[in-house]
């Protein structure tokens, strides 16, 4: 009689709804993502289909997988390893550790890639 009152307690329609809930909405947000990035391919597509794409575009495409890399090393290093962030405000840290992080990383990669071996890497 004691098993019997403890398996009345639970209620599976709710939790299989809850579960189904949340799967669908996890499947409804990863075809919306889906959906957004191919509206975004194409109509990037179209654009580049009526203009010719400009050199220094090509040459910014070609160092932003170096930017990429050393991206995440100068943040942590500007943040941990500098008393920039004690010197800077609140508001205006993220901006900063953007802006030198983005030029410290364009040099990194614009110097790796002055050599045969890092053209090959990056």
């Amino acid at each position: 009689m004691i098993k019997e009152q403890l398996f009345i307690d639970v209620d599976t329609t709710s939790i299989m709804m809850k579960a189904i809930m949340i799967a669908s909405g996890n499947l409804f947000r990863l075809i919306y993502g889906i959906m957004g990035l191919i509206a975004s391919y194409l109509t990037f597509l179209r654009i580049a289909q009526f203009r010719p794409t400009p050199r220094w575009m090509v040459y910014c495409g070609g160092l932003s997988m170096g930017i990429y890399i050393f991206h995440q090393f100068v943040l942590v290093y500007l943040y941990y390893h500098t008393e920039v962030p004690s010197l800077a405000g609140t508001y205006s840290l993220p901006f900063i550790g953007l802006f030198v992080s983005l030029l410290f990383s364009l040099l990194l990669t614009y110097f790796i890639r002055l050599n045969k071996i890092g053209r090959k890497i990056i």
